[in-house]
């Protein structure tokens, strides 16, 4: 009986303990400015992605599917189409020539009178106004491409960081279903002890507690990775997929060195919110340049033809005139004051976004340098110290239940602590993913 339960305790040590290696995961690949090939695929009709949902969803199909098929990406990329007509409209003539006629006869006693006439006008943008139009136009495209590519970002980092969870709320459930087997185990050598009368009955009912504690905790847990995993599948566009699984388990990832002041050059240059900002100011500018154009009045030339007939008596008189015309208003009063301001103050109220947005990107970074600094530490601490002594807590119980130096509360109660870490560690691990993921968004890409 002994023996068995010494195999037992040997069985916490190797049911508890989950993968402790250090493997490569898939890297957050945030996706690249948008610059697709076709006109579908620009405006966010992507390739559906094809998944064999029966042999679990990796990182990298799960990005995938976000990419194609993100409600919230589907609807931004429509952004693109309407900045692109904006463009089309801004590089054609904006007005079409005017032809004007009229007729007049006149019958007074019997005599006949008449007059013809037929002009062409066209009206002329002065100072530049197309040149600009087109500017902000341009600007315009590339502040919506620009804010695609942020949405994508974002979207990428949710997704990573849902998948992880899942994976974690799936590891936790794994480790659970160990330790209520293990937990059986004991109850049933508790149980032939008991029998045997080498315990107390109050001894086998701590067993007894003890497994009905961890198969309560399983099914919370069951129902924490179904939740996790409707945060998931929601995000992806693929709800109803609540029994998914995930390939892989958390593993701890390499964890490279890192400068500051190289990573926050990268951000800056990287960032797609701050590339839209860019692309806003430089479009403000243009707009402030085309108000000012706008003070020279647009011109009208025209020409007109008239001829007229007379008949008086038996005499005909016929007469033949062209004309031609030119029209502008004066900018005595009007010259476009409010515009103008309005267009400066969106350009001043740009640049304070933009100091904003790259202090913003400054802590965000921050941050997650931190956030990252104390998740490699903690992992650090269970990979270093606390697994490798809570394993030694279990062989050195393992020892003493054989010489009968302890009693079945010590294993329980060992078990219960080999497990805290265990779980300690599979959130360590889920913390340095979370925390890489962070950084990752906040450069605007994986560091290089």
């Amino acid at each position: 009986m002994r023996a068995r339960l010494a195999c037992l305790a040997g069985c916490i040590l190797a049911g508890c303990a989950g993968p402790r290696g250090r493997t490569e995961q898939p890297t957050f690949p945030l996706p690249s400015p948008t610059d697709a090939q076709s006109p579908d695929e620009r405006l966010g009709e992507r390739p559906r992605v094809e998944v064999q949902w029966e042999d679990g969803l990796s990182l990298a199909e799960a990005l995938a599917l976000a990419m194609a098929q993100s409600p919230r990406l589907r609807a931004v990329r429509r952004d693109l189409a309407i900045a692109e007509g904006q463009r089309t409209a801004a590089g054609q003539w904006p007005f079409n020539p005017t032809l004007d006629s009229s007729i007049q006869r006149t019958f007074p006693l019997g005599q006949h009178e008449g007059s013809y006439s037929l002009g062409l006008s066209q009206q002329f943008q002065t100072g530049g106004q197309r040149g600009h139009q087109i500017a902000v136009a341009d600007a315009g495209i590339e502040r919506t491409r620009s804010v695609i590519s942020d949405t994508e970002r974002r979207v990428a980092a949710d997704v990573a960081t849902a998948w992880y969870e899942a994976l974690f709320a799936q590891d936790r459930v794994a480790l659970a279903e160990r330790n209520l087997e293990v937990a059986q185990q004991v109850l049933a050598a508790a149980q032939a002890r008991f029998d045997a009368k080498q315990i107390p009955e109050v001894e086998l009912n701590l067993v007894r507690l003890d497994r009905e504690r961890l198969g309560l905790e399983l099914e919370r847990l069951r129902s924490d990775r179904v939740l996790a995993l409707v945060r998931l599948t929601a995000s992806l566009g693929e709800p109803g997929r609540e029994g998914l699984l995930l390939t892989g388990q958390l593993t701890a990832p390499e964890i490279p060195p890192v400068v500051r002041a190289q990573v926050l050059d990268a951000a800056v240059r990287r960032r797609p919110d701050v590339k839209a900002l860019q692309h806003a100011l430089e479009g403000a500018e243009a707009q402030v340049g085309l108000e000012e154009a706008r003070v020279w009045p647009d011109v009208e030339l025209g020409l007109e033809y008239q001829w007229g007939v007379d008949r008086i008596g038996g005499f005909t008189d016929r007469d033949h005139a062209v004309g031609l015309e030119l029209r502008f208003p004066l900018p005595f009063i009007n010259r476009r004051q409010g515009e103008i301001a309005v267009a400066r103050a969106q350009v001043e109220r740009l640049a304070a976004d933009l100091a904003a947005a790259l202090r913003q990107v400054e802590l965000e970074l921050d941050l997650a340098l931190q956030r990252r600094e104390i998740a490699a530490r903690t992992l650090e601490a269970y990979d270093t110290r606390l697994s490798s002594l809570s394993q030694r807590n279990i062989t050195e119980l393992e020892r003493a239940y054989r010489a009968g130096e302890v009693d079945t509360l010590a294993v329980l109660r060992a078990r219960e602590d080999f497990n805290r870490v265990a779980e300690g560690r599979l959130e360590a691990l889920l913390e340095v993913h979370r925390a890489r993921v962070e950084l990752e968004a906040a450069m605007g890409g994986a560091h290089e």
